[in-house]
């Protein structure tokens, strides 16, 4: 199902569509399994109807057009219906859309993810080949399943190839149902101009168009925005066109620009990729790969995460010699933005404090998160549309592997360039794992359903960006560095626009293991890992040295105890000094694997020697 992010921002609108399903055997799924209809191409068209106290975003002269809006045909059909919605702190949308679609077998409906604040205004059918028409006579909206049911005024529709038009009106909650982002504006000076932002709390999602949103379907996104010249619109792909529309107000004597921007057509994608934001003008820099767009004050902070942007993307494009979707990334800088960095296709907001980079001001730990939060972002753009997760529930696999992926390439280019040695991956762990002390995040395993967008969003936050990557970094210094990249490759070669689930990666991962050495004893990856995945704890050891026996028993084995739970401990001593990563993927002296509650092990350390467990912190304990 098509949803949307909402976010206020002095003006600013940042919509962003989720159409991830819900797991296969969750009652809670509301996708639309329509085999027989194959959407191909959407083209979308959207105007914002502001509210009434918006006025005071606008200067004296420009509140004509507010009166335009007024004019419109839509907007005065509908004016009662559309404040009363506004009163209730909803946004409302105008929206059409015409989808190519192929029907395979004859039809009595079509069915769509929608909505229930969506307001359909008419719906039409037409046959590419002949030109038919079929107007839709009834939607008939599911509040249980969110799905809506187009029937036609013919009681069965031909197979064939059509273009299906429905025009609506989008009611989006902003407060009563403690929706999207609520607001608080706030009003600064700079250098004799007035600039407006807002803080943001993320509570809720709603639907933005209907759709299909079966993970299978990939296609394309030809988007326009109707908006005041005032804001710089923005999506997935460059601006194709800007359609400027002159009004001229002759009671008040000026004029009123409004304009369409058209945007390029997006590659094939899922529609949880597609990005919609309007935003104040900003102005940009960077080269014709990446454009970075922020307020004036803070041009010359940010130079460091441009640096940093166009040397992961060189380093991506070497690497994995793939060529980039999108032509181009825009990054755009947002004051008091609630999360760190929001990641789409083509499309990277991150919080305007997390972006900037003042070597006389900001410590090294400032110039680290930057490069951090940037190495993410642009590692997301080569791979966020190249695997598709079949269900929501492998949305981890996805996203850690980007974070590692940014890791990785920021490691590769030494992005602090005054330190020869910048640690970058080490510090990005011990972060990690400080993360994991906050209680409340640990609760969830990475494989729970989501059953909504907000679900969604709350993986997002955490078990997809530390947990994911911890675990996989658990995996790599396990089966060995070589081998798992060498896994990852045949796993993106293998897989590339194709639905992937879990075991598809484990059943590579474990080729990749077997082949490197055949010899080794035969154990299963996904046996060991999966118990990580699905727990929602983290095992404390409790190790004693009695001269050279340890014993090593798991405090809190009572949560563990019905998972088949694998734990693997590393160590090394002063005697036999070695940090460095395991010789053979599941096999090495350093390693002891157990599921046991407590055990003993003998060491041949020195009298008075130290010893370290858990070498690199690679295991999550």
């Amino acid at each position: 199902m098509a949803s949307l992010r909402l976010l206020l921002y002095g003006g600013l609108i940042f919509i962003t569509a989720i159409a991830f399903p819900v797991d296969k055997n969750s009652t809670k799924s509301s996708i639309v399994f329509d085999y027989n209809v194959v959407p191909m191409h959407y083209d979308i068209k959207l105007i914002i109807y502001f509210k009434e106290e918006d006025r005071v975003y606008f200067k004296d002269e420009e509140r004509v057009y507010f009166e335009q809006m007024e004019q419109d045909d839509v907007y005065k059909k509908f004016k009662i219906d559309i404040e009363k919605h506004q009163a209730k702190g909803r946004f409302i949308f105008y929206g059409e859309f015409n989808v190519t679609i192929d029907i395979f077998h004859p039809t009595p409906k079509i069915s769509l993810n929608s909505s229930s604040l969506i307001y359909y205004l008419s719906g039409e059918l037409i046959e590419n080949n002949t030109n038919v028409k079929h107007s839709v006579k009834i939607f008939s909206y599911y509040h249980k399943t969110q799905i809506c049911d187009l029937s036609f005024e013919v009681d069965e529709v031909p197979r064939g190839n059509y273009t299906l038009n429905i025009k609506f009106l989008n009611a989006i909650n902003t407060a009563e149902d403690g929706t999207i982002f609520l607001k608080t504006i706030y009003i600064k000076k700079l250098k004799s101009k007035t600039w407006l932002d807002a803080t943001d709390f993320q509570i809720e999602t709603q639907r933005l168009f209907p759709c299909w949103d079966k993970p299978t379907i990939r296609t394309t996104f030809n988007i326009s925005i109707k908006h005041h010249r005032n804001f710089k619109a923005f999506s997935n792909m460059p601006i194709r066109q800007e359609e400027i529309i002159t009004y001229l107000q002759l009671l008040h004597n000026v004029e009123t620009y409004f304009q369409w921007t058209h945007f390029d057509t997006t590659p094939e994608m899922n529609a949880h990729l597609v990005v919609v934001m309007l935003t104040p003008l900003f102005r940009s820099s960077g080269t014709n790969r990446i454009h970075m767009w922020r307020i004036p004050y803070c041009a010359k902070h940010i130079k460091f995460a441009q640096r940093i942007a166009n040397k992961v993307m060189m380093k991506l494009k070497f690497e994995w010699f793939r060529k980039l979707e999108i032509p181009e990334l825009q990054l755009v800088t947002i004051s008091d933005f609630q999360n760190d960095t929001n990641m789409n296709f083509g499309l990277v907001t991150i919080r305007e404090t997390n972006i900037i980079y003042d070597e006389n001001v900001h410590s090294v730990a400032q110039k680290i998160e930057v490069a951090r939060l940037i190495a993410r972002g642009v590692a997301y753009q080569w791979f966020g549309n190249l695997i598709s997760p079949s269900w929501s529930s492998y949305l981890w696999l996805n996203d850690g592997l980007t974070t590692l992926f940014g890791m990785d390439a920021l490691d590769a280019v030494n992005a602090l360039e005054n330190y020869e040695n910048s640690g970058m991956l080490d510090l990005f762990i011990v972060q990690q794992y400080e993360s994991l002390n906050s209680y409340e995040w640990f609760l969830t395993e990475l494989l729970s359903e989501a059953s909504s967008p907000s679900e969604i969003d709350l993986f997002s936050s955490f078990f997809r960006y530390v947990k994911a990557p911890l675990i996989l970094r658990m995996l790599q210094h396990l089966v060995t560095k070589e081998v798992f990249w060498k896994g990852i490759r045949r796993y993106l070669h293998m897989h590339a626009l194709n639905l992937t689930t879990s075991y598809d990666f484990w059943t590579i991962m474990q080729a990749a293991v077997d082949e490197s050495y055949p010899k080794n004893v035969k154990f299963s990856l996904e046996m060991l890992i999966n118990g990580w995945i699905n727990c929602t704890h983290y095992p404390v050891l409790k190790i004693i040295r009695n001269h050279n026996t340890c014993s090593i028993i798991i405090e809190n084995y009572n949560v563990f105890k019905n998972y088949p739970f694998w734990i693997p401990i590393t160590f090394t001593m002063e005697n036999n000094l070695n940090f460095m990563n395991l010789k053979s993927p599941l096999n090495d002296e350093r390693l002891i694997l157990t599921q046991a509650y407590k055990l003993f092990v003998q060491i041949d350390i020195i009298e008075d020697g130290w010893i370290i467990f858990n070498i690199q912190q690679a295991g999550k304990y």
